[in-house]
């Protein structure tokens, strides 16, 4: 049997066959819609689900795809969908599990594309054999917390979802006041734990469905949905998270943070986003 399945005869046995049947990764090739067209047996494999399957759009009983912070992954319609509108390559976590168990861990990187002027998606599968989001730099190694690139990923899709079902997008950053003093006055180890423990703060302490990343250094994101209004209680309540007295070794202090916040209704781009956010309220 060709290591690559296809819904058409004309796309197996071709080209296409040749060029991914052994590339050291899974690749498919989906339609608009997000229906698989064609796929290496390796894309399978990773997947955890049968070539014919793949095909015909079904996923195994128990088969489960989340992404690193257990967030289940949208339909591949829905994702077609997403990156098909913003025309730009998508990189993300994913991990599958099977009746509860660990099947694979990966990156994918959904591409966009047209072929015989109809639109494509070409998606690649790389495994990786130990905490995908940290090797592929999606974490914050110190707090845990998403990195940039999955900040500008996420706050991307909620502009899309804003424009797509109407309702708003709210991108507030938090920038902790002062701490190259506070670095010197107890040391970068107790500045590293200041910036763990606000971590820990705002993510045990805004809504479950809010994003909260390290953008850089001392300045954390907190992205959101919702149906309108502005990213003013956002913002106070971040201010209300953080600006709570803290431990450090012997030394007591109480963090002060600078915020502001933009929101729209996905009329604006991510660096308009950004730009306006970094603008202290």
């Amino acid at each position: 049997m060709s290591t690559v399945a296809a819904v058409a005869p004309a796309l197996a046995g071709t080209i296409w066959d040749e060029l991914v049947a052994d590339f050291p990764a899974g690749v498919m090739l989906l339609d608009e819609r997000g229906q698989v067209l064609a796929a290496n047996s390796q894309a399978g494999e990773q997947l955890g689900i049968t070539p014919t399957d793949l095909l015909d759009g079904r996923v195994p009983d128990g088969w489960v795809a989340r992404d690193d912070f257990g967030k289940r992954l949208p339909s591949t319609h829905r994702l077609a969908n997403q990156v098909l509108r913003a025309d730009v390559t998508t990189r993300m976590p994913v991990v599958i599990t099977i009746d509860g168990r660990p099947h694979s861990h990966l990156i994918a990187e959904i591409r966009p594309l047209a072929h015989r002027g109809r639109p494509r998606l070409l998606l690649f599968l790389r495994p990786v054999h130990r905490d995908v989001a940290h090797t592929a730099g999606l974490l914050d190694p110190l707090t845990g917390l998403p990195a940039r690139p999955v900040l500008l990923d996420r706050l991307e899709q909620s502009l899309i979802r804003a424009r797509t079902h109407g309702h708003e997008t709210t991108l507030v950053l938090a920038d902790l006041c002062g701490m190259s003093e506070i670095n010197e006055r107890v040391g970068f180890d107790r500045g590293d734990e200041l910036l763990t423990v606000t971590a820990r703060r705002l993510r045990d302490g805004v809504r479950a469905d809010h994003t909260v990343a390290r953008l850089a250094g001392s300045t954390f994101a907190i992205l959101a949905d919702h149906p309108h209004g502005t990213g003013e209680p956002v913002a106070d309540r971040v201010r209300e998270l953080i600006e709570v007295p803290v431990a450090l070794g012997r030394i007591s202090l109480c963090p002060k943070v600078n915020t502001g916040w933009a929101t729209s209704d996905g009329t604006a781009t991510v660096l308009e986003m950004i730009t306006q956010a970094e603008r202290p309220r």
